[in-house]
Order: structure tokens, then C-alpha cells, then sequence
């Protein structure tokens, strides 16, 4: 389902990041471990369909995304890869709801409102879809964040650094319900994190510091 075969992103010429071979099916979960500056972002944004890399090849569902134009890959990035990044970027102005909603057309699908109001029950949280971001908690919005990820029923499911500002007890939680929404939605998940805490939760597991200190 997922294959990142020998990868390697150059920002320059003195910096180079050396990415892991990636073969995961449907389903299956995956834990990147590595400190800040090891690649982890890097190797979530080339998955995510938003950065080219200089070499090697990466295919999803048998599709090459960087052989997509631009418009092309944005548009089966949405229908079939959710992302929740470290900062959450919610729409201020626009309410839990309408934020679910705009996930959804910027994909190119319909409006469905009972897939929205049904996640946020499950993600408990559907008394909060006419609740504006600034309204929320922080673990409010983390939920609307996964929700906003997964709402379009993703095949992939990426997550970077989800648990770094977190107590033992939340960052638990947060695990366990990433892990609960990708296997609802079928989707392979790869969580990306230096937060050791997490590994207990996953028995695949890459260490991406290892990788950085064999590339030449």
C-alpha cells in the first residue's frame, strides 16, 4: 500500500537527509523516532504529497504522487492522506463544524454532514461543532484536528509530533485514539515523534537517527 524505496531529500549541498525504506499494507502502523533535526519532518512531508524529494520513489495505493501535477496531487492528497501537524492551523473564523466541512470540499467531495457530526461523537466533541477554535481547550482542538484528518476517510493517516507537550496521561490517550480512528477508517497510520514515551503502543518501529549518522 506503502512504498518509499531508497529516499534521500538535499537541501543543499552540505545537507542531505537519508530517508528509511517504507513498505507497510493497509491497516498497519508504523512509530519514526528521531530527535529534532533528524528528518522526521522531512520524511512526513514527502509521505503527506508536499515535498518532491531529490531521489528515490514513493508510491501510495500504487499511484506515484510526484508524478501528479500539482493540482492533481492536492486533490487525491485530500481525498485519501490525512495530516495533523504539530501546529494545528484550525480556521479562527470558521466553526468546528465549518472547518470539518471545508476539509471536505477542498477535496472535492460533498458536504456530509452526518460523517461530521458522527466523528465528533465518537472523538467526544459534538457538542462543540458551533464552537469557534479560540472557544476550545487545547485537547478540544487536538480533537477537531484528528477529526479534520480523518474525515474524509483516509487511506493514510500521518501524525507529527502529537504527544510532544503532553502528560504521561493525555499522551496516552492521544495514542490510543489515533490508533482507534485509523483502524475505524481502515488507515495506515505513521506516527512521527522524539517522544519515546509512545513506543510501548507500536511493534513497528524506526529509529531515523540510526539512518542520519550512516549517510556519507
Amino acid at each position: 500500500m506503502i512504498s518509499l524505496k531508497s529516499v534521500r531529500h538535499r537541501y543543499n549541498s552540505v545537507n542531505t537527509v537519508e530517508l528509511p525504506d517504507i513498505d507497510l499494507q493497509s491497516g498497519t502502523d508504523l512509530l519514526v523516532l528521531g530527535l529534532s533535526g533528524s528528518g522526521k519532518s522531512t520524511l512526513l512531508h514527502i509521505l503527506a504529497g508536499l515535498l518532491k524529494p531529490t531521489e528515490g520513489s514513493y508510491t501510495l495505493q500504487g499511484t506515484n504522487l510526484y508524478a501528479l501535477n500539482e493540482s492533481e496531487r492536492d486533490q487525491y492528497r485530500g481525498k485519501n492522506i490525512g495530516v495533523i501537524f504539530q501546529q494545528m492551523h484550525l480556521i479562527s473564523t470558521l466553526t468546528v463544524f465549518d472547518n470539518l466541512k471545508l476539509a471536505q470540499y477542498l477535496a472535492g467531495l460533498k458536504p456530509n454532514s452526518e460523517r461530521i457530526e458522527q466523528l465528533c461523537t465518537d472523538l467526544d466533541i459534538a457538542d462543540k461543532l458551533k464552537s469557534f477554535p479560540d472557544e476550545l481547550s487545547q485537547g478540544q482542538k487536538q480533537r477537531v484536528s484528528i477529526a479534520r484528518a480523518v474525515v474524509n476517510k483516509p487511506v493514510l493517516l500521518l501524525a507529527d509530533e502529537p504527544t510532544s507537550s503532553l502528560d504521561d496521561l493525555r499522551s496516552n490517550d492521544v495514542v490510543l485514539l489515533l490508533k482507534d480512528q485509523a483502524e475505524k477508517n481502515d488507515a495506515t497510520l505513521i506516527i512521527s515523534t522524539h517522544d519515546h514515551r509512545v513506543k510501548s503502543h507500536f511493534n513497528n518501529v524506526v529509529d531515523i537517527d540510526k539512518i542520519q549518522k550512516e549517510v556519507v
